[in-house]
Order: structure tokens, then C-alpha cells, then sequence
């Protein structure tokens, strides 16, 4: 799963991500974002050297100590993590996510490969 993330001028505020299998098995690493460096369990990729790009922060954390904080300007950052999956299989997700400002700004989440 990739999340796909712009916001110019201000920051998205991203946290308890999860995604679990209809008997309930977490198959997200680190959801939370409590254990550092992020690329122990995301890769994290900023190829236009967007600034203000996606850290693990302390500033708006949902649940839990920390969040993911992404301010990336003028073009995407992303953050993804692999997971096994069932074709045909039925699959929860969920992440909790605040804007912090206006528009110009994405939030994408893409399944699948």
C-alpha cells in the first residue's frame, strides 16, 4: 500500500494506520509510527527533493506519541509498506489524518501492484 503526499503550504498530520484480515490479524508494521527510523518498516521515497518532507514528529500525534508529519512542497512524497494478501480476500484499513491547511494539497492511498 503507497500513500501518495503533497501539501503546499502547510502539513498533513498521519497516524494509526492499519490494515487488518477478516479474522483480524494486523498485517501494518508500525502504524502508529512509536518506533524509529522510519525506514525500519515504510520505504520512503522524496524523488523531486520536495521540500519539507515527511518525518516521524512529535506535533500532532492521534494516538500514542508520534505521527507521521509531511509538509512535502511543490511535488509528492511517499511512504509505503509491503504486505502478503489473498486475492478475493476481504481487507479493513484504516488511518486517521488531519490537514493542517488549504488547498494546494493530495492524500492518496493506493492498493494493489
Amino acid at each position: 500500500m503507497m500513500m501518495i503526499i503533497r501539501q503546499d503550504p502547510s502539513y498533513w498530520c498521519l497516524d494509526d494506520i492499519s490494515v487488518t484480515n477478516s479474522g483480524g490479524a494486523q498485517l501494518w508494521q508500525n502504524g502508529g509510527f512509536e518506533q524509529s527510523p522510519l525506514t525500519q518498516y515504510y520505504v520512503y521515497c522524496n524523488p523531486n527533493n520536495a521540500s519539507a518532507s515527511g518525518v516521524i514528529s512529535t506535533q500532532c500525534p492521534h494516538l500514542g506519541s508520534n505521527n507521521f508529519y509531511d509538509g512535502s512542497v511543490s511535488y509528492s512524497d511517499y511512504l509505503s509498506q509491503s504486505f502478503t494478501t489473498v486475492r478475493g480476500a476481504t481487507y479493513n484499513v484504516n488511518f486517521w489524518l488531519s490537514n493542517l491547511g488549504s488547498p494546494q494539497n493530495n492524500f492518496i492511498v493506493l492498493i494493489g501492484g
